[in-house]
């Protein structure tokens, strides 16, 4: 609903002024706010009633009770003179002679029935009697500033530093309960308030799609579905007085919709921008910098977050050849979002954000081996420069979901970086083949079966050995080639090769192999002596088990 189809002209209440988020009042005695509101006057006179013309609501700061707060008698006697006036509500503002309303007001009008609203410091009375007389004289016009009044409300979260947050508390306070906007998945991508958001979506479901309007318990809900950029959306408005929902809650929710598309909008082109930025950036450390244009690339850097000479680590991820499962437990449903590569680059820039850590990446279409050429399309290669601080491991969680990720030593010198960069594309080989290896094998190592893990592999280069460091250097295929070259004889043994496979990784203690593969000592030994008849040479000879170990590498390495 726009302004323009604003609820018709209706009398001005002192629900409404409780309702009007620039006034900021609050209730503070226990009585209804459906009387009719007429006018607003600021007064501090000893006898204020016959100054007060019927649905009044008066104004004070409580100058009469300086020097001599109220007592009960005094209090019962304001409230039967402003009762006998037919005043709508007495506004008290506090923080000026009083910190809060004398509970001995309170108290008479709570027995009266008389609505006691306290005025915050911040607030001019001015601003109220403003806001009353424009709402009795405007006539037909009020509805349509009040509409004009929660939108411009709303736009204010444009120009905080978390819109979306903002922009959802503000509409938990205009109806003074709870707002909720879902993925389609159900996940709450930003919730203020305290309303019962799970049985809410459950609700959701269960219905038709559309505008939709239900109770929750002593909640009422109004929620609609709508599509931003692509995706999905609900926004929910929960609130246990049903009349703000009547009177502005569609409004509200479309009001709400286009600010979020705009803000989606907004942060699309912010990303575009930052990410040829980023392109850019990391172009000219592959090509290598120099000392002189070193400091120029960390000023650079800042507005990715990162910090003059802060230990930084490259990154390379390639997906993962076996599809894409979803990622650990705990992030199911951002995993959810990264079934193809424009949501995945949102959700690891989202998380970058909220978690602080400083990054900067780019999608490249280069591959790191043959390996990868055979991953899903949709989800792109990445290469990128991230910081080394607490968060990293929850974001490289986030990225394994769909990628087997290698990441280069810390460093903080940026002449270094095509040094390093080439070192975090060995740890990515490292973590393509450890990754394709347990996916295809079931994750078995040293003759004990275990489940494929459900994300991609990980691999910090400072934690590779010496052997897979040498390994590295050579595409999947190549090694395969080689192996097969080397060691024919012995690949057609499937029993044989397993039996090396446990021997190696059993430390050569013949005892132990014997008992991982179920069989008696003397069948390992006569499959040992097999090995040396294939290979012609002795098992024991520290050539033929470096062969076998880089041979089976991958399947005793640690995954």
């Amino acid at each position: 609903m726009s302004p323009l189809n604003a609820p018709t002209s209706r009398p001005l209440t002192v629900g409404d002024l409780l309702d009007e988020p620039a006034l900021g009042l609050s209730l503070v005695s226990a009585a209804p706010v459906s009387a009719r509101v007429r006018a607003a006057h600021a007064i501090e006179i000893e006898h204020p009633g016959p100054w007060l013309k019927p649905g009044s609501v008066m104004l004070t700061t409580g100058l009469r009770f300086v020097g001599r707060p109220p007592d009960a008698e005094a209090a019962t006697a304001l409230v039967a003179e402003l009762a006998g006036a037919d005043v709508a509500a007495l506004l008290f503002g506090v923080g000026v002679h009083f910190e809060v309303v004398p509970r001995e007001i309170v108290y008479a009008a709570s027995a009266a029935g008389l609505p006691v609203l306290a005025v915050r410091a911040d607030v001019p009375f001015l601003q109220i009697e403003d806001f009353v007389n424009a709402a009795v004289h405007g006539g037909d016009s009020y509805p349509l500033r009040r509409m004009l009044w929660l939108q411009n409300d709303l736009l204010q979260a444009l120009a905080d530093a978390q819109p979306v947050p903002s922009l959802t508390a503000r509409l938990a306070s205009l109806v003074k309960g709870t707002a909720v906007f879902y993925e389609e998945s159900g996940r709450p991508v930003a919730s203020v308030g305290g309303g019962p958001t799970r049985l809410i979506w459950t609700e959701i479901q269960s219905r038709p799609s559309g505008r939709q309007a239900f109770g929750v318990g002593r909640f009422h809900v109004l929620t609609r579905p709508f599509v931003v950029r692509g995706v999905g959306y609900w926004l929910a408005l929960a609130t246990q007085r049903r009349s703000l929902l009547d009177e502005t809650g569609d409004a509200l929710l479309e009001s709400a919709q286009r600010i979020f598309a705009a803000l989606s909008g907004v942060r699309a082109l912010g990303q575009t921008q930052a990410r040829a930025e980023a392109s850019h950036l990391l172009r000219q450390l592959h090509d290598g910098v120099t000392t002189e244009e070193e400091a120029r690339i960390w000023d650079r850097l800042r507005g990715f977050r990162f910090s003059p000479r802060q230990p930084v680590r490259v990154f390379v991820a390639t997906p993962r050849v076996a599809g894409m499962p979803r990622g650990p437990e705990g992030r199911e449903a951002r995993g959810s979002r990264a079934d193809s590569g424009e949501s995945l680059l949102a959700s690891l820039h989202e998380e970058a954000q909220l978690t602080g850590i400083p990054l900067v990446f780019h999608d490249e279409t280069d591959e790191l081996d043959e390996v990868s050429a055979t991953a899903g399309e949709g989800v792109p290669h990445l290469r990128g420069l991230v910081g080394e601080v607490p968060a990293l491991d929850d974001w490289l969680g986030l990225l394994a979901a769909t990628h087997d990720v290698g990441l280069s030593e810390a460093f903080a010198d940026l002449v270094s970086a095509p040094r390093v960069e080439r070192a975090a594309r060995r740890a990515a080989r490292v973590a393509v083949r450890r990754g394709t290896f347990a996916a295809t094998s079931g994750g078995a190592s040293s003759g004990a079966d275990a489940a494929a893990p459900s994300s991609g592999m990980i691999v910090r280069f400072e934690d590779v050995d010496l052997a897979t460091w040498l390994l590295s250097a050579r595409g999947q295929s190549a090694i395969a080639a080689k192996v097969s070259q080397q060691l024919a004889p012995l690949l057609d043994r499937p029993d044989l090769v397993e039996t090396a496979i446990v021997w190696l990784g059993s430390g050569l203690d013949i005892q132990a192999s014997a008992e991982a593969l179920f069989l008696h000592p003397n069948s390992v030994r006569y499959r040992l002596r097999r090995i040396e008849e294939l290979l012609q040479a002795p098992i024991f000879s520290p050539t033929v088990i470096a062969n076998l170990y880089l041979a089976f590498h991958d399947r005793l390495a640690p995954h």
